[in-house]
């Protein structure tokens, strides 16, 4: 069977206006100081240095806000996930180590305060979504629980099925 493989970013609205903010302070800065010959709060027209931290900054800004990913992958090892910038290296949850997984639609605001990286730590329940509803929620032998958000329900649903159906198997 062919392995799982997802990408997703922040690509809604109110995220792409969340980049117009440091993009449009970039450009404002560039006009004040080079065009209009003005001063852009404490930062002067001949601040060379100055200028190149705020506009690295504001660069650096939106570079961070266009970078993020989460990154599923599902294959006869288990789920892997990475939540680039924040879980750099890739994080495995074997099949050995899976109690169930399935893929479910959720709420994101009411029962995990959002999208993003959430934690409770009375519960031992991590969260990584990006955007969406739907959910591959799963809970481990040691009784932690975590859901990974997903755009492709169907597919994830139907790889999971294939790899718990082959562990109970080989059992």
């Amino acid at each position: 069977m062919k392995d799982f493989k997802e990408t997703q970013w922040f690509n809604q609205w109110f995220m792409l206006l969340t980049l117009l903010i440091p993009l449009g302070l970039m450009i404002y800065c560039i006009y004040a100081w080079y065009i209009a010959g003005i001063r852009v709060d404490k930062v002067a027209v001949d601040d060379t240095t100055g200028q190149i931290v705020v506009l690295g900054l504001l660069g650096f800004t939106s570079l961070f806000l266009t970078s993020m990913r989460m990154y599923t992958k599902i294959d006869q090892e288990g789920i892997h996930y990475c939540f680039w910038p924040f879980v750099v290296k890739w994080r495995k949850v074997s099949w050995y180590d899976v109690e169930s997984a399935v893929v479910k639609q959720y709420k994101p605001i009411a029962d995990f305060g959002g999208w993003g990286i959430k934690m409770s730590m009375s519960k031992g329940f991590w969260a990584y979504s990006v955007k969406g509803k739907q959910g591959i929620f799963i809970r481990q032998r040691d009784g932690k629980e975590l859901m990974l958000g997903t755009q492709k329900k169907d597919e994830a649903a139907k790889i999971i099925q294939y790899y718990l159906k082959k562990k109970t198997h080989e059992s």
